[in-house]
């Protein structure tokens, strides 16, 4: 039994990429198996076919949008989308629709870390989501709890490859295309509050807890012990340097506070490269401290 071609139709597609449609069309000549052949004509542009919202610039001081749901949830991850979109990267300075698509994405996701830096999932508008019961605050004047979770959030776990997805479409943009052209001022400002929030989880779990309220906050009502955080912050750490993240790249509450294989400090520092390379403008916004 032959594997099927399972491609939606052209018309239905959601993004078509000349120079991705042209490397399958070159690499599937070269497969002597037909089946693996079809096989890499399905996956390559799966996410290109079913995944991508985008909204073009509507002039010439407008920016592009790209919406990418993850899978069958009508939401967008920032760690999934970046993912996502990693394998077209390579043809986005021979295809100006992709790299406006891949532009598009990185100023969604900077849209998301300004509305909320430690939510992991975002809707496309205000449909809410299940978990909009969900009981997660930021702080408020002097310390006071405010209720992060809104109709814009699917989500508020804060995984701390969340941020670095941000890091990682960024350099990936700027080593591909040798531009900054996406380094905005409200991109400056996300990454300056990445930064911000990655030095405000170097604290100890006690400094956290010697605040009136802590900087992230985070229970759910469920059955399952790995949807939520003991005491609403999560397992005890210590300051030494490292970045607590709550939650694993799985979703599931961390066991150990410390995802050293996503502390991606090599990344971070070519990224900075990258930053330096743009405005002094934005560089002195960005703040980035070792």
């Amino acid at each position: 039994m032959s594997v099927p071609s399972v491609r939606p139709p052209p018309d239905q597609r959601t993004f078509t990429s000349e120079a991705v449609e042209a490397a399958i069309e070159r690499v599937s000549a070269r497969i002597k198996d037909p089946d693996l052949a079809t096989m890499f004509a399905n996956c390559l542009p799966n996410t290109l076919d079913t995944t991508v919202n985008y909204t073009p610039p509507q002039d010439s001081t407008s920016l592009p949008d790209t919406f990418i749901v993850t899978g069958d949830i009508q939401a967008m991850w920032l760690r999934d989308s970046t993912n996502q979109v990693l394998p077209y990267i390579r043809f986005a300075a021979q295809d100006t629709h992709l790299r406006s698509m891949l532009e598009g994405l990185l100023h969604r996701q900077v849209h998301c870390i300004l509305l909320d830096p430690y939510a992991n999932a975002f809707n496309l508008a205000d449909e809410g989501s299940r978990w909009l019961t969900d009981t997660t605050y930021k702080l408020g004047y002097l310390d006071t709890q405010i209720n992060a979770m809104t109709m814009k959030l699917h989500e508020r776990k804060f995984e701390l490859d969340s941020m670095c997805a941000v890091l990682r479409l960024s350099n990936a943009l700027h080593a591909a295309l040798n531009s900054t052209s996406f380094a905005t001022e409200k991109w400056a400002h996300a990454i300056a509050l990445i930064v911000d929030k990655m030095e405000e989880q170097q604290a100890a779990t006690s400094e956290d807890m010697a605040r009136a309220n802590p900087p992230y906050f985070f229970q759910r009502s469920s059955a399952v012990p790995t949807d939520t955080l003991m005491h609403g912050v999560g397992v005890p750490a210590r300051r030494c340097g490292l970045i607590k993240s709550p939650f694993r790249p799985s979703d599931d509450a961390s066991a150990l506070p410390f995802p050293v294989r996503h502390l991606e400090r090599v990344l971070l520092v070519g990224f900075l490269v990258c930053i330096s390379k743009s405005r002094s403008l934005l560089f002195a916004s960005v703040r980035a401290r070792s």
